[in-house]
């Protein structure tokens, strides 16, 4: 057990610094995108909020996935690939 002066204190986060509030992963983000209809999609790629959109704002993981979504023409096997590697 460490000494008393490198102990976390009571209420203290493990990792400070750690994923940001807000963070979406890739895999959440391409499944959003990938049921929302094309002109949202569009929207979301250039930065901004679709009407109807719930979540908090269009972070940069969404525009990432729209603008993919949009270069593989929604393409799951090729959005796969691009999640989790090349299928063999």
């Amino acid at each position: 057990m460490p000494p008393p002066e490198h102990r976390w204190r009571p209420g203290q986060s493990g990792n400070p610094s750690g994923r940001p509030r807000g963070f979406v992963d890739a895999a959440t983000a391409y499944a959003l995108i990938s049921v929302l209809p094309y002109a949202g999609v569009l929207l979301i790629a250039e930065g901004k909020r679709p009407k109807g959109w719930h979540e908090a704002e269009v972070t940069v993981q969404y525009v990432r996935a729209a603008r993919e979504f949009l270069s593989t023409k929604g393409n799951p096997v090729e959005i796969n690939a691009r999640l989790d590697g090349p299928l063999n």
